[in-house]
């Protein structure tokens, strides 16, 4: 009697769980419907392929959630479990109704969070926004203000206290569980199956199809959902011997600066973030080799050199040397206490900070050695902060919330707001050169001013950086001071792969720069037909005429992208893939020409 007892209850607790899959599913097809907006449903078959994998996919996401708490229920209404602990029995249904709403919840959230960094930078929760998360300094770099974090609270205790409603709202009211019981037919739960999978082996066969045609729109449509993991048939092709197809102003005092410098109008960063364009800067390098020498705290040639000339070195951030790691790689043989950190204030408050500190560094410097600043400014930086005096632009977004904005309507304000940063960022840098000419220092000092990555403004579909490997996001100013260079405006393309050859070179380095980079000299005889971009999981070529995307997993190979230099997909590559054979070589060849082997 006893036992029967037990499976009556255990039976109960499993249908309330299913009505709660069932409700919170729904639910979750509301939460991720955001990123169906953001699609473009080119060609007949894309509606229904987004359609399948919307269905099929928030399915997925709880699945494993209720199949744990299915099994957890199960164990737990095993006879020798029950008499083994029968206090912990009474208590068993709201243990796995507690797991139910925390585990319910927090894939709520993910997905929730993951559809607001998608809308915003155009890619999902990855590894580079787990290492922005746990690295000291990776979330400040985003920006966020109080108001932000505050209403992003609420949304999370809004998701944990929705989930707990529908639980208790199913628990309380017998007309749901009845409703359940009538809906809950062996043909019913036949017929939900059967859809189910259609919709399943459908989305499959249609991603399968489109990777072997290089069919983009719907390659294009996988991609804001994430963890989607699509099936390629190219292995399958290729053993039947099918042929593939591959996917598809202001005048400012800097400007016045440039006019009397090398301006170079035409030069591109290595990357579309922080880690990458300072990375290329420094080393020399494609952003692939930054993860090992990450792992082996690998300083660039350039820094090597000037420690072993006695150069007296302060290096200034008002963002972290923590995050990305640069007190681990560019850095890392700088001692910390030459390693200055503002950290009061708004950005351009840290920037007039971190200028007067730098200033006072010459200033008390032993004038018998010679010395290297760095500066890291975060004027420019999203949320564009600056004060009421560099005001040029109006109107402008008076409060940048990152949970309430609206892309479409408010990114002519944005944009603004970052002009008036951006010349704040002009007073700063006009104090170091001002400074420097004052003091005679001109004469004998290079100046090099650019920036790690460029700034989209929705110009082809995004916001800020490294959301996509668009030019707005990695075209940036260079403009080198070389005393006693005479002015020259540079039109042909560089890149900051090409600093440090060019730097060392000026530093009397004999050397050839391919010996210890991937650039030229850029006052060489060497020109650049193309240059070669990075993110945290792609490889990009750039010239004149196109940008390919290369992913450097191997399970988004199928994923490679082609398009005009205007960002036009191109949908028939053969013509690209003939012309730059030579050029995509050589940089297979340069993936690891640096590497020990």
């Amino acid at each position: 009697m006893e036992g029967k007892q037990h499976m009556a209850l255990h039976r109960f607790r499993e249908n309330i769980l299913w009505q709660y899959f069932l409700i919170t599913y729904l639910v979750l097809l509301v939460n991720e419907a955001g990123n169906l907006k953001t699609l473009k449903y080119t060609g007949a078959i894309t509606p229904f392929f987004t359609i399948a994998v919307y269905l099929t996919y928030c399915f997925i996401y709880l699945l494993p959630i209720v199949l744990f708490l299915l099994l957890l229920n199960r164990v737990l209404s095993v006879g020798i479990f029950v008499r083994c602990s029968k206090k912990f029995t009474k208590l068993s249904p709201w243990f796995i109704y507690s797991l139910a709403v925390v585990g319910l919840s927090l894939v709520q959230i993910l997905i929730y969070a993951d559809k607001v960094i998608f809308q915003m930078y155009g890619f999902h929760l990855n590894g580079f926004v787990w290492n922005l998360v746990r690295t000291p300094g990776g979330l400040e770099s985003l920006g966020g203000g109080e108001s932000t974090t505050v209403t992003y609270g609420l949304i999370i205790a809004g998701f944990f206290s929705l989930q707990a409603l529908i639980l208790i709202l199913i628990l309380t009211f017998k007309s749901i569980q009845a409703a359940w019981r009538s809906m809950a037919t062996a043909p019913v739960i036949v017929t939900c199956a059967v859809f189910f999978f259609i919709m399943t082996l459908f989305q499959s066969l249609t991603f399968g199809l489109s990777s072997l045609q290089g069919y983009t729109p719907v390659l294009a449509a996988s991609k804001a959902f994430p963890l989607y993991q699509g099936i390629s048939f190219r292995h399958l092709a290729k053993s039947l011997g099918l042929e593939v197809t591959r996917d598809q102003a202001v005048k400012t005092e800097t400007w016045q600066f440039a006019q009397d410098s090398s301006w170079f109008k035409n030069h591109y960063s290595g990357g579309n973030g922080t880690r990458m364009g300072m990375f290329s800067m420094f080393y020399g390098l494609y952003g692939n080799y930054w993860f090992p020498f990450l792992d082996e705290h690998r300083c660039p040639l350039i820094m090597d050199l000037l420690l072993q000339d006695n150069y007296q070195m302060d290096m200034f951030t008002s963002a972290k040397f923590t995050y990305p790691e640069f007190d681990r790689t560019i850095f890392s043989r700088i001692p910390k206490e030459h390693l200055h950190e503002a950290d009061n204030g708004h950005g351009w408050q840290r920037d007039r900070t971190n200028v007067s500190e730098l200033l006072s560094a010459i200033d008390h410097r032993d004038p018998s050695r010679p010395f290297m600043k760095f500066m890291f400014f975060e004027s420019p930086h999203a949320r564009y902060f600056f004060p009421p005096e560099t005001i040029i632009r109006r109107p402008f977004l008076e409060d940048l919330n990152y949970a309430t904005m609206d892309l479409k309507n408010d990114i002519p304000q944005i944009k603004n707001r970052y002009l008036n940063a951006c010349n704040h960022l002009d007073t700063q840098i006009h104090r170091v050169l001002e400074y420097l000419e004052e003091h005679a220092l001109l004469d004998s000092t290079i100046v090099l001013i650019t920036g790690d990555h460029g700034e989209e403004f929705m110009e082809k579909g995004h916001w800020g950086h490294g959301s996509a490997l668009t030019e707005e996001q990695v075209h940036v100013p260079l403009i080198l001071w070389i005393p006693g260079k005479a002015h020259q405006e540079v039109t042909s393309m560089t890149s900051h792969l090409d600093i440090p050859a060019t730097l060392l070179t000026v530093l009397g380095v004999k050397n050839q720069p391919e010996d210890y980079s991937l650039g030229f000299d850029m006052f060489g005889k060497m020109q650049r037909e193309f240059t070669v971009v990075s993110d945290w999981n792609n490889l990009v070529y750039m010239d004149q005429d196109y940008t390919a995307i290369f992913p450097l997993n191997s399970h988004d190979f199928i994923r490679q992208t082609l398009t005009t230099a205007e960002g036009f997909e191109v949908p028939d590559s053969g013509f690209f893939y003939k012309t730059r054979k030579p050029q995509l070589f050589s940089i297979m060849a340069e993936l690891d020409k640096f590497s020990e082997h």
